[in-house]
């Protein structure tokens, strides 16, 4: 249960920092069509942050993981507040059902055996996980 809650909970705040940086930079486009494009730029956003500090400022990931993580928190909080963007509740609720069922549709294994459960593996995410470990404690 809790990896299937870490899921949702990354997903929220993936769309929290992608809706605050598309209403800091005034993207144009339809209200809903921002709201779904929101996770996807929160991810890349944090992955931007990431490499920046880890390759180019030669700092280890847990160096300034919390950091960022309340800079994004307080900054997306502050941009939010200050341009107050329009959630249409109605127009997304359809799309809130799709994530949820596929969250559990998919994610029934997590429920069941929670982090010890590995779908599918191969020789690229041993090589990917074991870089990452490596970047928590080394600078890049």
């Amino acid at each position: 249960m809790a990896s299937l809650g870490l899921a949702a909970v990354l997903f929220l705040l993936f769309t929290l920092f992608g809706k605050a940086f598309l209403e800091l930079v005034r993207f144009r486009a339809p209200v809903l069509r921002n709201w779904l494009i929101a996770p996807t730029v929160g991810f890349a956003l944090i992955e931007i942050l990431v490499c920046f500090f880890n390759q180019f400022c030669n700092l280890p990931v847990k160096a300034f993981a919390g950091w960022t993580l309340v800079g994004l928190l307080v900054g997306s909080a502050a941009v939010l507040w200050w341009r107050k963007p329009v959630c249409p509740v109605r127009h997304l609720a359809p799309f809130g059902g799709v994530l949820v069922f596929s969250l559990l549709y998919t994610g029934w294994p997590a429920l069941v055996h929670g982090f010890n459960w590995l779908s599918f593996a191969n020789g690229d995410m041993t090589y990917f996980s074991a870089g990452a470990v490596r970047m928590i404690e080394h600078p890049f």
